[in-house]
């Protein structure tokens, strides 16, 4: 009955209400003239980390990212990458696969395991070998290509964070 009576506007959405039993005649709810004293938790923004040595799409990135909501980490290096990493704990890492002083699949394979929950994400503009394929599918590891759409990135990153979230809660 409370929610019948916040969608037809008799009692605004968190109000507190004493619900009284009459006899023979049911219940009652009397909304209270003070407001709800129930803090709704603040969700934090998912933060995700973006590593690549193009710094023309970790800024593109970045603003996208930035106005979906999603607080954004960047590095051009393997190295900044763990830094920022153990420093920040993001939520979800997007790497790229080819880097000046790595190999994005293999720190991605290892966040698996050194960072569990965080969901690792590859890009790539080169096509992956069939081994490299096998270990993204044994890691679940989702595989971007290049070029993208800034949207394909957004789509990607919410749905391993929805992923990552649910394995959490499990």
């Amino acid at each position: 009955r409370r929610a019948a009576l916040v969608a037809s506007g008799h009692i605004a959405a968190g109000s507190r209400v004493v619900v009284d039993a009459d006899a023979g005649e049911g219940l009652s709810l009397v909304p209270l003239a003070e407001p709800s004293r129930i803090e709704r938790p603040v969700r934090a923004q998912p933060t995700v980390l973006v590593l690549d040595d193009n710094e023309s799409l970790l800024e593109l990135l970045s603003i996208r990212l930035t106005h979906e909501s999603i607080t954004v980490l960047t590095a051009a290096t393997a190295a900044q990458a763990r830094e920022l990493i153990a420093a920040h704990r993001p939520n979800s890492a997007l790497l790229d696969r080819y880097l000046p002083d790595g190999d994005g699949l293999a720190l991605a394979i290892e966040l698996r395991s050194a960072v569990p929950g965080m969901a690792t994400m590859l890009m790539t503009g080169m096509e992956l070998s069939s081994e490299e394929r096998a270990e993204c599918e044994r890691f679940a590891i989702p595989v971007l290509r290049k070029p993208f759409l800034n949207e394909e990135a957004v789509t990607l990153i919410r749905s391993s964070l929805a992923r990552a979230s649910a394995a959490g809660a499990r």
